[in-house]
């Protein structure tokens, strides 16, 4: 598993392709297998801030949830940041 395949799973949520509940938990298991993998220290904080947010996420939002709209941004941060760090 690879940051740039982390990068490409979080596009397709910003690009609306999917936006489902099993999309939340397919990114956590992409960020299960980053951590997993042993990645650069550098990367946790990001990783966490994505963990925090797929934790909260819901379609739709609801009480104490973030909706998709939220995530969304959750996402175009995530991916400036890893950018910035030389990933995607």
């Amino acid at each position: 598993m690879t940051v740039e395949s982390l990068v490409a799973h979080l596009q397709r949520f910003i690009d609306g392709e999917n936006i489902s509940i099993q999309w939340a938990k397919d990114a956590e298991t992409l960020l299960d297998q980053l951590e997993d993998d042993g990645v650069d220290a550098a990367l946790a904080p990001i990783l966490e801030y994505l963990q925090d947010n797929l934790a909260i996420f819901s379609p739709g939002g609801g009480d104490q949830l973030i909706d998709e709209h939220e995530m969304r941004r959750v996402c175009q941060r995530a991916i400036i940041t890893l950018e910035k760090m030389g990933f995607g």
